[in-house]
């Protein structure tokens, strides 16, 4: 999988240097990181027979670096780095009945989900006073994941506890999608904003027919700190 991974790193850092060669020149070149705290889901169509299936949001975010290019019209391109943490929980609600059919109760049990990636965010932002718009693609390539499924019951008489934990969740070896943000210039080497992150790629499709349809959607508020230049208060768009 390493080997996998590192042939599909290589044309995006083909890109990183062509951007870079070509923007520098006729541009203001803003480097930084960031910190995006925030919550992610993953998605499950799996419908049970005897029961439901909740995917609530929990903790998730990202950190890295990025480099910007700003003009002078407002417009700019921008290019990060960084490292993910995705997390889901699936709260799979089960109802118990008896031989003959009757319900006796139920149960819930839990199924969380940690999956790390290296992230490349590549976005178009146009900037107007102290306020930038983006849009773009990010590209993720799988690093980690692991598992821990949770839940206990009585059924009859007997008490039961599910306390599984499993090193590797079979995640496909990469994600992608578009996202969309705004921020907020809080001072000339600061900028908080909102992160959408809208995961198109079928991550977890390979269990028994039919498969679940599993994707990413994630929520952050990002924390941009420019490190060069020292004044990287952004271009208005005026």
């Amino acid at each position: 999988m390493i080997e996998t991974n590192l042939r599909r790193m290589k044309p995006l850092f083909t890109t990183y240097l062509f951007c870079h060669f070509l923007f520098s020149v006729t541009a203001q070149v803003k480097v930084g990181i960031s910190l995006e705290p925030g919550v992610s889901m993953i998605t499950n169509d799996f419908e049970p027979m005897n029961g439901d299936v909740r995917t609530p949001p929990v903790l998730s975010g990202n950190a890295g670096g990025f480099a910007a290019y700003q003009f002078a019209n407002g417009l700019g391109i921008q290019l990060g780095a960084s490292y993910s943490l995705i997390r889901g929980v699936d709260v799979n609600t089960i109802h118990l009945t008896d031989q003959l059919g009757n319900k006796v109760g139920e149960t819930e049990i839990r199924y969380h989900e940690n999956i790390s990636y290296f992230s490349i965010p590549l976005s178009v932002q146009y900037s107007f006073g102290e306020i930038t718009v983006e849009g773009g693609f990010r590209y993720a390539i799988h690093l980690a994941s692991n598992g821990r499924e949770t839940g206990e019951f009585d059924y009859d008489g007997q008490h039961y506890v599910i306390d599984n934990y499993y090193d590797d969740i079979n995640v496909s070896s990469y994600d992608y999608g578009p996202m969309v943000g705004a921020h907020y210039q809080l001072h000339d080497k600061f900028t908080l904003g909102l992160l959408y992150y809208h995961g198109l790629h079928k991550i977890m499709d390979v269990t028994p027919s039919p498969p679940w349809q599993r994707s990413i959607r994630e929520l952050t508020v990002g924390l941009r700190y420019f490190i060069l230049p020292s004044n990287a208060k952004q271009n208005s768009g005026s």
